[in-house]
């Protein structure tokens, strides 16, 4: 960390839900804060690879979830399976 370094993540938004009928100064101000902290993320990704740390390990989270969401819709199959025929079970 600490030192300057390519940045592997080149391309990333910053995006805001609004209502359509928002005030024009809401939109205005969230517009200014969205390049902000874009200037303020390519700095910390060019610093220490901020984004794609992070975008990694949200990724392996997802695929964590993902596993274990699998295994129990796996489970829950076998369960229900079981519970409902039972030849074979002992």
């Amino acid at each position: 960390e600490g030192n300057t370094s390519t940045p592997t993540m080149i391309l990333f938004n910053v995006v805001f839900a609004l209502r359509a009928n928002d005030d024009p100064s809401v939109i205005n101000c969230l517009h200014t804060l969205s390049r902000r902290i874009a200037t303020v993320l390519q700095h910390n990704e060019r610093r220490c690879q901020y984004l794609t740390r992070e975008s990694k390990m949200i990724l392996a989270l997802q695929d964590e979830v993902s596993d274990v969401a699998d295994a129990t819709t796996v489970c829950a199959r076998l369960v229900w399976c079981g519970s409902t025929s039972t030849a074979g079970w002992k």
